[in-house]
């Protein structure tokens, strides 16, 4: 006896589900809740202010460098007329301590490092003011030293020989002949200073004055 089969009708719910199998298998689609996207945009916008931030502190920086850099330029060029103008004042106490005859001046002067063949504005060295004030020792001293006076002039073309000789100091040309021979002065092309200053009339070498402001 043979055994019947019975087909029975799937119901509407069973297709439905049965054909959409795949689909509930995979991923759902998610939806932000108004929480969530409070929150997503929130972090947006405190990304963006951090990035604005690290760039204004990058400025600021690279402006605190810019600034350090013009300083340190005008410090240097402070510094350098500072010293230049302390050059100037130190030629200038070498040459009134060489009129006055201040052997202990001169000599702390020079050992500060003052050049000894500085140079005023009328081309006077420490030799020539020695000289033309009969300062015998004070020559000796800056001559030993290593100071030039041969061919070394002021702006009227006398030398520290001639100044001596004009005021009648006899024991000064002796140190002076003594380190130097006079005909080198005499020759064509002879020196006029050792530095760059500029010209400046003067008058005769009593009325020679040093200022040392």
């Amino acid at each position: 006896m043979s055994s019947l089969s019975y087909f029975t009708p799937a119901r509407e719910e069973e297709l439905l589900w049965s054909g959409n199998a795949g689909a509930a298998s995979g991923p759902q689609p998610s939806t932000l809740g108004g929480e969530e996207a409070r929150r997503f945009y929130q972090s947006l916008i405190e990304e963006g202010d951090g990035e604005e931030r690290r760039g204004m502190e990058q400025r600021g920086r690279e402006n605190r460098r810019g600034r350090r850099a013009g300083q340190h330029v005008q410090a240097s060029r402070q510094q350098a007329n500072t010293t230049s103008t302390t050059t100037e004042l130190e030629g200038l106490r070498l040459l009134r301590c060489a009129q006055e005859g201040d052997l202990s001046g001169v000599r702390g002067l020079l050992s500060r490092g003052v050049d000894v063949n500085f140079q005023d504005s009328w081309w006077w060295t420490g030799v020539m003011c020695a000289a033309a004030a009969g300062q015998r020792s004070v020559v000796r001293l800056l001559l030993q030293q290593g100071a030039a006076w041969v061919g070394v002039v002021d702006t009227q073309g006398r030398d520290a020989r001639e100044l001596a000789r004009m005021a009648g100091h006899s024991g000064v040309l002796e140190e002076l002949d003594h380190y130097g021979s006079p005909q080198d002065c005499d020759r064509p092309g002879r020196q006029r200073g050792q530095h760059n200053h500029y010209r400046r009339e003067t008058q005769d070498h009593q009325d020679h004055r040093l200022v040392t402001d």
